[in-house]
């Protein structure tokens, strides 16, 4: 089972729900166009049923009039207002679920994380993937919805399409085809865009947090200037990606519109001069290329952003998965607290960090009594730190045990232990 879908199957019913009010959208704006075809024919005078929603009307005995055939429209522009409000609120919705249900199981993975696996992840890394990449995240879900939408109200489209002229519906959906493909370098191109941009804000958060801890040292040494500078390059290094992005988009809508608009006039002139198309059907068809086009463009854009947003999606399961890969043990969480009445008791202490070469700690035996005071002194990095947050209960050591009044402190004791410790 994939990351992704564990993420968003608590939210089956509600997919459901939108995947059905898409496919009713879709329906509907197809069923609006072929209305067209009856009214157009009624309007010009002719007699009898006139396509394929007039056929239809006919069986159910609606008469060919101009009154009932917009009664009809109406009434099916109200369905489908209906149908799109309640599409567009069940869609926020599902975002907002997914998003939260993210972010909330990325800080319960880096809340119960074993301590020195979470001390040796970035602090701004972790503090911008929570921000700026899930709210990255989130954009790319909501693209997605809006990609599906899309995509089922072409469908609509394309049945209509179907219905008035089965060969100039196969040419505009080849059509559509290759310009999708002819765009796949650029939505390649956007991925790695999307990258830059996360590593941009990653610098931007790493640089914001080191200055605000630094401030002292930066004003009393006069700094302010070249720190200032630095600030120009790291948001000149967001807003260069950003505008790449934002460029390549502009320059791929204005071929889009560019070709649309020739294979509209292309398909208009097929269906005059080749398959002899009366007035009741171009009208339906140019209405129905004048409405795909800019659903077309719109479908390019989502998945572009898509791919943009696509590295802050790997980013927040990288960081997730580390977090949970490292959940401390609490086997045997339903024991006592261990109670400090003698001594608390070190033997043969061990702790090493991955990546270095020498142990934090390495054979370490004490004992502090009960009620005294002890300082623990050495230069800087003795092991200090590692030591105190293994008294504490934060580290479990890799070698030798703790004991409180002869009794060790297991994971889940450990665990326990740190609600009676003060640090």
């Amino acid at each position: 089972m994939s990351f992704w879908y564990q993420v968003a199957r608590p939210q089956r019913a509600a997919a459901a729900l939108l995947l059905a009010l898409m496919a009713l959208s879709g329906l509907s704006e197809g069923f609006g166009l072929l209305l067209l075809v009856p009214i157009l024919t009624v309007l010009s005078g002719a007699q009898g049923a006139s396509g394929l929603l007039g056929g239809w009307a006919m069986t159910l005995g609606i008469p060919m009039a101009l009154g009932p055939l917009l009664a009809i429209f109406v009434a099916l522009v109200g369905l489908r207002s209906a149908i799109n409000f309640a599409r567009i609120v069940t869609a926020h919705r599902l975002e907002a679920r997914i998003v939260d249900g993210l972010r909330e199981r990325a800080w319960d993975a880096l809340l119960h994380c074993e301590w020195r696996r979470l001390a040796a992840m970035s602090q701004s890394a972790t503090t911008s993937l929570l921000i700026t990449d899930i709210d990255r995240t989130g954009y790319g879900v909501n693209r997605f919805l809006a990609a599906a939408a899309t995509i089922f109200t072409m469908a609509g489209l394309a049945l209509a399409g179907l219905a008035l002229s089965l060969p100039l519906a196969l040419f505009a959906g080849t059509g559509a085809m290759l310009v999708m493909l002819a765009y796949r370098r650029l939505r390649r191109r956007a991925h790695r865009l999307g990258e830059l941009t996360g590593a941009a804000y990653e610098a931007i958060h790493r640089y914001y947090n080191e200055g605000l801890r630094a401030m002292r040292i930066i004003r009393s040494f006069g700094r302010e200037d070249a720190v200032m500078e630095r600030n120009r390059a790291a948001l000149q290094g967001l807003r260069d990606s950003q505008f790449a992005y934002v460029r390549d988009f502009g320059l791929a809508q204005l071929v889009l519109q560019i070709g649309g608009a020739l294979v509209l006039a292309l398909a208009t002139l097929m269906a005059v001069t080749r398959y002899g198309a009366r007035l009741e059907q171009i009208v339906p068809l140019a209405a129905l290329g004048a409405r795909a086009v800019p659903l077309l463009g719109a479908l390019q854009q989502q998945v572009q952003d898509i791919a943009h947003c696509r590295p802050a999606f790997a980013a927040a399961r990288r960081l997730i998965e580390q977090a949970e890969q490292g959940r401390e043990i609490v086997s045997d969480h339903r024991c006592s607290t261990p109670q400090l009445h003698s001594a608390l008791a070190v033997e043969g202490l061990g702790v090493h960090f991955p990546g270095r070469d020498a142990p934090a700690l390495n054979d370490i035996t004490f004992s502090i009594p009960a009620g005294s005071l002890t300082v623990i002194g050495g230069p800087s990095g003795a092991g200090k730190s590692t030591l105190a947050d293994c008294l504490a209960g934060l580290i479990r050591p890799d070698a030798g045990r703790i004991t409180v009044d002869r009794v060790t402190l297991s994971d889940g004791l450990r665990i326990a232990w740190r609600a009676r410790v003060s640090y």
